[in-house]
C-alpha cells in the first residue's frame, strides 16, 4: 500500500481478472514444478488475484514459509520517469503483503526481521535488502522477500483487465459461490492448492469473452448469449481504461 493513495474498492461481489496470453504462465507463475496447474499453459487465459491462498490453512494460521508459491496475481506496471505502461518482458515482481499471523516467526531470520510489526513495507524492504551479508545472508532474503515466501505475491505486468459479477457467472455455469473463499475457487485442508468445483478454466474464459450460455460460441444477446463482464484494455500510452468487446 502506498500511503499518498487511496484503494479503490469494488462493489460486493464484483471480481476483477487479467488476460495471460498463451504460453505467459511459466513455472513461477501461476504454474509450479511437479504439480498440475490450475490453466492450460498452451492458452490464454482470464487469471484470478489468487493472493489469499495459502498451502497449510488459512492466512492466519499456517507458518510463514509455507505456501508462498500458491500466492499469484497480477499488475498494471508503469516505468518509472516516463510512466509509460509495461506489458514487456513479463518480468515478475514480488509484492510484500505480510500475514497477519505470528505462526513461523520464531525463528531466524523471521525472528529478526517481523514483517508482520513493521510499520511500513517499503522501509522493511530497504532495511532488509542493504542488510550486510554478515548479518542477512541472501538465501535468508528470499526467504523473506522471496517468491517463496508467505508474504509475498508474484505478480506480471498485463494490460487487459476484466470485471464481472461472481454471481453471474456462478449461476451460468452451474455452480456455486464457495461461501469460505467468495469465489468458484474451493480449499480443503488435505492439499489447500486452490481449485475449481464442477467447472473449468476454459469455460470461465469463454463465459467472460461473452459465451454466456456454454454452447462454445460468444455471439450476442440475440442468439442466446448475455455478455456480463466488462474487458478493457490499458492504453500503453495514457493509461487510459478502453472498454471492448472481446469474442471467440
Amino acid at each position: 500500500p502506498i500511503d499518498t493513495l487511496e484503494p479503490l474498492q469494488l462493489p460486493e461481489n464484483f471480481v476483477i481478472r487479467a488476460w495471460a496470453p498463451s504460453r505467459s504462465l511459466t513455472d513461477e507463475w501461476y504454474a509450479e514444478p511437479g504439480r498440475a496447474s490450475r490453466y492450460d499453459v498452451e492458452r490464454g487465459n482470464w487469471l484470478f488475484p489468487e493472493t489469499g491462498f495459502f498451502r497449510g490453512a488459512t492466512r492466519s494460521t499456517i507458518g510463514v514459509a509455507d505456501g508462498g508459491r500458491d500466492r499469484q496475481t497480477f499488475m498494471v506496471r508503469f516505468e518509472a520517469g516516463s510512466g509509460r505502461v509495461i506489458t514487456s518482458p513479463l518480468q515478475p515482481v514480488a509484492v510484500l503483503d505480510p500475514r497477519a499471523t505470528t505462526s513461523g516467526r520464531a525463528s531466524a531470520p523471521f525472528n529478526t526481521y517481523r514483517v508482520d510489526e513493521a510499520e511500513n513495507n517499503l522501509r522493511f524492504t530497504e532495511r532488509v535488502l542493504r542488510s550486510p551479508a554478515a548479518l542477512l545472508s541472501a538465501q535468508d532474503k528470499a526467504l523473506l522477500l522471496g517468491d517463496e515466501s508467505g508474504d509475498t505475491v508474484l505478480a506480471r505486468p498485463v494490460d487487459q483487465l476484466a470485471i464481472y459479477d461472481v454471481r453471474k457467472l456462478a449461476g451460468d455455469l452451474g455452480v456455486r459461490v464457495n461461501p469460505k473463499t467468495g469465489c468458484l475457487y474451493e480449499l480443503s485442508e488435505a492439499d489447500p492448492k486452490p481449485e475449481f468445483p464442477g467447472v473449468t478454466p476454459l469455460r470461465v474464459n469463454r463465459w467472460i469473452n461473452g459465451d454466456t450460455n456454454g454452447d462454445g460460441r460468444a455471439e450476442g444477446r440475440e442468439d442466446g448469449d448475455r455478455p456480463e463482464a466488462r474487458i478493457f484494455v490499458v492504453d500503453r500510452l495514457t493509461a487510459d481504461l478502453k472498454e471492448v468487446e472481446v469474442q471467440q
